[in-house]
């Protein structure tokens, strides 16, 4: 796990390769979708549906296959010696990227709400559940932005960010204080990921 933390605390990511099966990605897809609807009727009772489009949050309280990915000994080492100990699952979601449809995500933005410096309190995963490429969407990450306190302009951020591709069932983790974007998706077909959130167990920045 050494290699995979240094590479994590130098450029800000790291991506495990073929973490889960394909027919595992598949079946946790599917019961997304069967479900979808129970989340957009939720986001339209609240008003807040326009904001969100193409995400959910705390998907697994409906999908519950969705559970099986924390099962990952692999994973599960990996985030123990990153945090030195006992971790909690923040949060758990689902991203959708379209060729037609603009969502939130594609803002530059970090999902810690205030920067933590050093101190390990937050880390982001994305569980692929399609395959990420530049042409449909894969995340843009400025790597070492895990160190600025403040949001790099626009500019900044494209001239220099690399984007995080990989295939069907890897998962990449990033510092919760980096600044990324999804990107557009230019290709026919949906890009689907799970973004679920980790932090220190001792840590109440949410």
């Amino acid at each position: 796990m050494t290699n995979y933390l240094d590479t994590l605390t130098h450029r800000g990511w790291v991506k495990f390769d073929d973490v889960f099966s394909t027919q595992l990605v598949d079946e946790i897809l599917d019961e997304y979708l069967t479900n979808e609807h129970h989340f957009v009727n939720i986001q339209n009772q609240k008003g807040i549906a326009h904001l969100v489009e193409n995400a959910t949050h705390h998907s697994f309280v409906i999908c519950r296959k969705m559970l099986t990915l924390l099962e990952n000994p692999i994973l599960g080492k990996f985030l123990t010696e990153y945090f030195n100990g006992a971790y909690i699952l923040n949060t758990m979601g689902v991203s959708r990227i379209t060729k037609v449809n603009k969502t939130y995500t594609q803002n530059i933005h970090r999902d810690i709400r205030s920067f933590s410096g050093s101190n390990k309190l937050w880390l982001n995963a994305i569980i692929l559940l399609s395959d990420s490429t530049e042409e449909n969407g894969a995340t843009w990450m400025l790597e070492g932005s895990q160190n600025f306190p403040n949001k790099p302009k626009e500019k900044e951020f494209f001239d220099n960010a690399i984007r995080a591709t990989g295939k069907k069932g890897d998962v990449i983790f990033f510092d919760g204080n980096m600044w990324h974007a999804a990107g557009k998706n230019l290709t026919e077909t949906d890009r689907y990921i799970i973004t679920p959130f980790f932090q220190n167990l001792t840590s109440n920045n949410n």
